[in-house]
């Protein structure tokens, strides 16, 4: 096999943090500019056109512009969605662009931007919070996305048709005049909770709180929330705040860092364990067997095993691992494997745009999203060790 060559960012350029959607990759330099290749339907790329960049020679390096993000503003986190970018700039704004059927860009419309000239830089709106500040934001390759703000405090727009955007109902926000800033309230984790973490999937989310427990809410077709049953949370009234359970991790267990996929979530424990929950129809709880966990009581908390690696994942290697202790499994789905969800990814709504692309906006389920309860402060994207 040939070596695999690196990517030409640029002379002497370098990556510092690197994002990766459904068909698009951008990347923060060490000169903090931003710069996206792959495919560029919906202006994705944020270079004022749609062709796609890094599929033929000469598209790469000193080639290949930076996105425009405003006069001497430069970027410190870049998050990337199935078919839209948001970037958080240096001084702790918010800018994202591409696909907007739902207003996953929170510019109040539902217009595309970024797929033509004048449409980037300085005439590209920053998000309006009010006066919220932003620690940092979510986004997966769903069409929603959420920031958490220094105060501890979350919220999400775009679409909601799970409940993922935690309001307790299926309004999207941001797809309107008057939906933003102080009109997007912040999402009720309960009495005197806050949050550390933020993790986001298709249609649904996770928080890791002040406590490190973890509150999850949204779509729930697989037990992925973690509540023993398949009911969605956030989609009506009465299912936020104290009514949220935290989901059961086990006696005196705890979440680090949080990683959700499509339809099941991941959780690294304080003990440096992993444990899985949701679907399993591939193996992906890790598990040895294809049957989903977290649909019933008796799938979480106490049995729900963590993942036999056969050593504890540790931050820092140690020269002699410490074994863990090898989990007998108790109960076992009788879920097929074949998913039941029947409204899963087929989405080919067409945006309004009057420069409207042929592309459907079909996705693939190929993605996670990470989060750490480190808080991100500079442009060196934190991530928690796994195997």
């Amino acid at each position: 096999m040939a070596a695999l060559t690196a990517i030409d960012l640029g002379t002497d350029r370098t990556a510092i943090a690197i994002a990766a959607g459904t068909y698009h990759t951008c990347a923060i330099l060490d000169n903090h500019k931003v710069k996206c290749w792959g495919e560029n339907s919906y202006g994705r790329l944020g270079l004022g056109d749609t062709d796609n960049r890094g599929d033929n020679p000469g598209e790469m390096g000193n080639n290949l512009p930076y996105v425009d993000l405003g006069a001497a503003r430069t970027a410190k986190l870049i998050r990337t969605g199935a078919a839209h970018t948001c970037a958080m700039l240096d001084d702790d704004t918010v800018k994202c662009w591409g696909y907007n059927k739902v207003g996953e860009l929170g510019l109040g419309d539902t217009t595309i931007h970024g797929d033509n000239p004048g449409e980037m830089g300085d005439d590209l709106p920053i998000l309006d919070f009010g006066t919220r500040r932003v620690q940092t934001i979510a986004v997966n390759n769903g069409e929603f996305s959420c920031a958490l703000f220094d105060s501890g405090a979350i919220t999400c727009w775009g679409w909601n048709t799970k409940g993922e955007l935690g309001q307790g109902d299926t309004n999207n926000r941001g797809d309107n005049a008057g939906e933003m800033g102080t009109a997007l309230l912040d999402i009720n984790l309960g009495s005197g909770h806050t949050a550390k973490a933020i993790t986001v999937g298709y249609f649904d989310a996770c928080a890791i709180l002040d406590d490190d427990s973890v509150k999850c809410w949204g779509d729930n077709t697989s037990g992925q929330l973690g509540y023993g049953d398949t009911n969605n949370r956030g989609d009506a009234s009465g299912e936020m705040g104290d009514n949220l359970r935290t989901v059961d991790l086990g006696n005196d267990l705890t979440a680090k860092s949080m990683s959700i996929g499509y339809n099941f979530n991941c959780a690294l424990l304080n003990t440096n364990n992993l444990k899985c929950w949701g679907d399993n129809t591939y193996g992906q709880l890790g598990y040895n067997d294809t049957a989903t966990r977290g649909t019933l009581n008796d799938y979480m908390g106490k049995y729900l095993p963590p993942i036999a690696f056969g050593v504890v994942l540790t931050s820092t290697p140690t020269s002699t691992p410490t074994k863990s202790n090898t989990p007998t499994k108790t109960a076992t789905s009788t879920k097929s494997s074949t998913p039941t969800k029947s409204n899963t990814l087929t989405k080919t709504s067409t945006p309004t745009n009057s420069n409207t692309l042929t592309k459907t906006g079909t996705k693939t389920n190929t993605s996670t999203s990470t989060s750490t309860s480190t808080k991100t402060v500079t442009s060196t994207k934190t991530a928690t060790r796994t195997p």
